[in-house]
């Protein structure tokens, strides 16, 4: 065998020597650099991981922020609309009580002046028999003043008198005899 490694050109001593170096080289670099080469490639990939975690993290935070949003518009526009829809309803209600009002008012109105008036017309017509049975009673003594004496003048005056009365329901058309004044 040495005549083979002879014949190839390689020192047996030089290629033990070689691998030696090589050993420690080898030795040497994993321990000062591939050690610290694997130790800062491990961190980096735990580094990566934990940022992809915590990006995962806020994605879910986010889309969870989103979805609360979300139902929360949607309760808004429920509760807007039902507010709407109240205010709504509140509105026609108020309308239909002051609508009414106004017809219980326009009615209260129509009653007290269709009373009135009749109260009026009451007042009108007692009046007018009243004076019309003075004029009576006054055209009746000036027609029999002259063809009756005074005690047949009286006498047929209070008769025209009640009957004015009992037709008129009232007793204010009274009798002045202006010869007794």
């Amino acid at each position: 065998m040495q005549e083979l490694l002879h014949s190839l050109g390689i020192d047996w001593r030089l290629l033990i020597a070689q691998g030696v170096n090589f050993a420690i080289l080898l030795a040497v670099l994993g321990r000062f650099v591939y050690r610290p080469i694997m130790k800062m490639l491990d961190d980096r990939r735990e580094g990566v991981r934990r940022a992809i975690e915590r990006e995962e993290i806020a994605a879910a935070k986010l889309a969870a922020a989103e979805a609360e949003k979300e139902a929360m518009l949607a309760d808004a526009r429920v509760r807007s609309q039902k507010i709407i829809d109240e205010a709504r309803q509140s509105g026609e209600e108020v309308k239909r009580k002051m609508f009414g009002e106004a017809k219980e008012e326009i009615k209260k109105m129509q009653t007290d002046a269709a009373k009135k008036l009749q109260d009026e017309r009451v007042n009108l017509v007692t009046e007018v028999k009243s004076e019309i049975g003075t004029l009576i009673v006054d055209t009746i003594e000036k027609t029999l003043g002259d063809v009756l004496d005074e005690r047949s003048q009286g006498k047929m005056v209070e008769q025209a008198l009640a009957i004015l009365r009992e037709q008129n329901g009232s007793s204010d058309i009274e009798y002045h005899n202006p010869k007794n004044s």
